[in-house]
Formats: C-alpha cells, structure tokens, sequence
C-alpha cells in the first residue's frame, strides 16, 4: 500500500541519515554525502525529516568544499520552508555556506533574515548564530568583534553539549587572537587540538 512504501522510505531514510552523520564525524566526507543524497531522495518537503537531512547535506558540503552545492541545498530548503524553524535554519545554513566562499555581505544577509525569524520561534540556536556571526566578522576584518561573539558561541555550545561546535568556536577564537596585538593562539588551537582528543 502508499502508506507502507511511505513509512519504508521514512526508515531507510532515518537509517541514511544516521549512517551519513557517522560518517562526516568520521571524516568519510564523500560517503556521507552519498548516505545523506539517498536519504533526501527518498523524502520531500512535507516530510520534517527531509529538512533534517536537507540541513545535515549542507553542512557536510560546506565543511568539504563543495559550496556551490551546498549553496543550492539551502536555496532548495528555503524555498521549501513550511516552519519559521525550517525557514531559520535554511538561513543559517546559506550564511555559513556563504562564509565559506567569503561572500560577506551575502552570508551576512542570509544572518540577518534567520535573525528575524529567530525572534518568532523557540530554541533558537544562539551559539550557531554568534559562531556565524564571528565567522563573518573575521572576514570582514573585525577581530574583536568576532572573538567576543566565538567566545559567546564556545559558551553556549558548551552548555548545550555541541562538541563539534566548540572546537568551530576555538578556531575563531585563534583566528582572531593570531590578527590581535599582544594576543597568543597557540592556546586556542591547543584547545581545538584537546576536544578533537575527546
């Protein structure tokens, strides 16, 4: 029946997105874009796992190089957002893709607009957005501005258990202090160095 090939579809989808999330902790870069690419193709839009997986495809795109697809993912995403939540989130996602390619003033967009929609919803994710936003301070040159923002995101991401976006915040963190006077990174990337140990 529909409803059986539906709730098959929905497993293996929930399976390729569990197998592509180990894999990008992994470093299998490639592999988990292939698990994630099934999994989407198997979901649409009415589906909330389909953003899920949507989301999870931009970033392993984004942290592997391939910005231009991962900018069309999330242009694909926000055209299909049904929830302030999906809609932020899409937002989010083309600001760090933007970053990536250093397209400040089109991430910076992206930041602003998933800001506005932030404010009507709940959970919003603050160290996301203060790690984006000290993403695009450093590219603009704003050295203090971005660390206090990473130190921000470090902090909130440690409250929330987000290893992987605490080690994203250090990084900043000693981007920014290796471009400040009197300022030594050494101990932020140790620090990075640290949690990649754990």
């Amino acid at each position: 029946s529909p409803a059986e090939v539906i709730a098959d579809h929905l497993r293996a989808a929930e399976l390729w997105l569990f197998a592509g999330r180990r894999a990008y902790e992994t470093g299998a870069m490639s592999s988990s874009v292939l698990m994630l690419e099934r999994a989407w193709a198997v979901t649409d839009p009415s589906q909330a796992i389909w953003h899920e997986i949507g989301r999870a495809l931009v970033q392993v795109l984004r942290t592997s190089g391939h910005v231009d697809q991962a900018l069309e993912v999330g242009t694909r995403l926000l055209a299909s957002s049904a929830t302030p939540f999906d809609e932020m989130h899409a937002q989010l996602e083309l600001a760090r893709a933007a970053t990536t390619a250093g397209r400040w003033d089109e991430a910076a967009a992206h930041l602003d607009r998933a800001l506005r929609t932030a404010a009507t919803t709940h959970n919003s994710p603050n160290a996301l957005i203060d790690l984006t936003a000290a993403e695009i301070a450093v590219g603009r040159g704003r050295f203090a501005d971005a660390r206090a923002r990473a130190e921000s995101a470090e902090l909130q991401a440690e409250l929330d258990g987000d290893h992987r976006l605490v080690g994203e915040a250090w990084l900043v963190i000693g981007r920014c202090d290796r471009m400040i006077d009197g300022s030594d990174p050494a101990a932020a990337f140790d620090r990075v160095i640290a949690i990649g140990r754990d």
